[in-house]
């Protein structure tokens, strides 16, 4: 009969304790990216121990511990927004607040257009309600993707501001029910 004990150990003392049961040294090995861990001396044989290595163990305590919807979205290199299925913002990242030129704060709550600063969003209709808003490729992007579950990635997108036209494009993602925009250009 082979007994087995299972021990959360934190990276360090896995290291001290990474040996097999004939009294050999094991390799060790992060289980998540795989890299491998200092060797401990000598590797008597092909054993392999699995730990965590510090910058995983980083990575996943910010998500074990929870963290705030808007620091979570801080991690993206690109601006991203994160929208209801009205297409109205209910969070936003550092990278956003850069392109629009606006907090988090004033963007939330806003639609899409009106965020982005569409010349079409200031008509009296609104976003969403202009003649125009019928062939926005923002807002059929993001309804494509509410309507059918399908990702869409690197959609061309054109808008006009007051004093410029603004080509970009974007990827949508549906997460249960809401948005994820990308903006890649």
């Amino acid at each position: 009969m082979i007994l087995s004990k299972v021990v959360i150990l934190n990276s360090t003392e896995c290291l001290k304790s990474a040996t097999n049961f004939n009294g050999k040294a094991m390799k060790v090995i992060c289980s998540y990216c795989r890299n491998n861990m200092p060797d401990k001396e000598p590797l008597g044989d092909d054993s392999v121990s699995h730990t965590m290595c510090p910058e995983c163990f980083d990575y996943f305590k910010k998500q074990w511990d929870g963290m705030p919807l808007e620091k979570y979205l801080d991690d993206f290199q690109n601006p991203i927004v994160i929208m209801d299925s009205n297409c109205r913002i209910i969070a936003a990242n550092e990278m956003a607040e850069k392109l629009t030129g606006k907090s988090r704060r004033e963007v939330v709550g806003l639609l899409g257009g009106e965020a982005m600063e569409c010349a079409h969003a200031l008509l009296p209709e609104g976003c969403g309600k202009t003649v125009h808003c019928e062939t926005c490729t923002f807002r059929r992007a993001i309804n494509e993707v509410v309507k059918s579950g399908k990702s869409k990635s690197r959609i061309p997108v054109k808008f006009t501001q007051m004093d410029r036209d603004v080509n970009i494009r974007i990827s949508v993602v549906l997460i249960g029910e809401l948005i994820r925009i990308m903006i890649e250009d």
